[in-house]
């Protein structure tokens, strides 16, 4: 008696959620297969039922849109100006807990040099998601060639950020990235 669909489908998104969280944190090359079953609470065995390669996993982990499903939450809600939106954007992008938590963060900040490494594929899936975070910003700006520009700053700043190893210039790289963000915004956006 085999599983059922749903069970199947429960398994291979724990799968996907267990890598996408230690490929974030520790990078693709230093996370085996038998670290992400470990973390789902699976046997080795069991991953090739759901994937042929690490790389076809990869692939899947990169197309995480919980952050794009949550701002496109907050542009819906009437109560809400552009101008408050985006604010909340930057808020939430460009903070220390987010610099602090890669597991937990965008996987546009933590994925992309292994995106870049590892081809087509894995390219195809970054590209999806840079894509759509690119759409949720024009829609919000209003002007595609400044979303491209504030996706790219805010990518940017938090890969800087983590990267400076400096407490003090690190939290001034992401306020600096804030504060010219908010001024392009509110050049663009009614309040």
């Amino acid at each position: 008696m085999g599983y059922t669909p749903e069970h199947k489908q429960k398994t291979r998104q724990r799968i996907v959620e267990s890598a996408r969280t230690l490929w974030k944190t520790k990078g693709y090359a230093n996370v085996s297969i038998n670290e992400i079953m470990k973390e789902a609470g699976l046997t080795h065995g069991g991953f090739y039922a759901h994937f042929k390669s690490k790389d076809d996993l990869f692939a899947e982990a990169a197309l995480d849109v919980g952050i794009i499903k949550r701002y496109r939450e907050m542009a819906t809600d009437p109560s809400l100006s552009r101008l408050s939106v985006f604010a909340a954007v930057l808020d939430y992008y460009l903070s220390t807990a987010h610099r602090d938590n890669p597991g937990a963060g965008c996987p546009l900040v933590a994925l992309s040099e292994d995106a870049w490494r590892l081809g087509d594929g894995v390219q195809t899936a970054y590209a999806k998601l840079t894509q759509m975070a690119s759409a949720q910003l024009t829609e919000l700006l209003g002007d595609a060639a400044l979303a491209h520009t504030v996706l790219a700053t805010l990518v940017g700043a938090v890969q800087l950020a983590r990267g400076v190893g400096d407490e003090a210039e690190s939290a001034q790289i992401l306020e600096d990235a804030k504060a010219t963000l908010l001024a392009q915004a509110k050049a663009v956006l009614p309040d």
